[in-house]
């Protein structure tokens, strides 16, 4: 599930419960690590569920199962810290980021597909297209980077004037959402790298997310304001 259908459902629950005094009971929980995480996600289908801990690395979870699937280290230190992670909307690869480098892991066979160094600042969030395609990744210096791992072809974004802290990337690689502490997000064309729309909030940028269909974009601030509007 996408955060933009998660924060869909989360609405609808909130107003139902908003509406009845009865109080919700999970239906069920599980563990998925012991002493906390650094990152999570959850594929769009909810079958997986990918959390990077402090002590065990990255663990890829069947929540069909509610099985561990994988568990990956992206160091040989057995204490290293993955920052940001992400699964692709095809459920065919997984990636992993510390804060200067990234790795993408093949789903079906829980093999390493690649490991990237970057050279400049840092990783801040991550995302990752169909078929392990390309990715694209936010820096603290406030570039975003998309780039083809096909191909190596790479575009740096600059529109943005502070710390990059959350990126989206269609299915199929073609639009990039990015969001920031200056107060905005763009979507934009990472064939061009122009611009194709602006998002601006009253604080920073926390959390952006692209409809998988290309619909809409979702976007929210520090301050729980957030806006969901066509894409295109």
């Amino acid at each position: 599930m996408s955060l933009f259908r998660t924060f869909l459902v989360a609405t609808c629950c909130l107003l139902t419960i908003a509406c009845s005094d009865e109080k919700q009971q999970a239906v069920a929980s599980f563990e998925h690590t012991a002493q906390g995480a650094f990152s999570s996600a959850l594929s769009h289908d909810g079958q997986y569920s990918l959390v990077s801990s402090i002590n065990h690395g990255v663990a890829l979870w069947d929540n069909q199962q509610q099985a561990l699937k994988y568990q990956w280290f992206q160091q040989q230190a057995e204490d290293s810290l993955v920052y940001a992670v992400a699964i692709a909307f095809d459920n065919s690869v997984a990636v992993t980021a510390e804060k200067t480098t990234f790795a993408v892991w093949d789903i079906a066979t829980g093999k390493n597909k690649g490991f990237y160094k970057i050279q400049k600042a840092s990783i801040r969030d991550i995302a990752i297209s169909n078929q392990g395609q390309s990715v694209v990744y936010g820096r603290s210096d406030g570039v975003v980077v998309f780039i083809n791992l096909n191909t190596g072809r790479r575009i740096e974004f600059l529109g943005h004037q502070d710390k990059v802290n959350t990126v989206d990337l269609s299915p199929n690689g073609r639009y990039a959402l990015s969001g920031s502490n200056d107060y905005v997000a763009y979507l934009w064309d990472t064939q061009s790298g122009q611009v194709v729309h602006r998002f601006n909030h009253p604080t920073r940028v926390t959390q952006v997310a692209l409809d998988p269909q290309g619909r809409y974009a979702f976007t929210a601030d520090s301050m729980a304001q957030a806006n969901t509007a066509s894409a295109f």
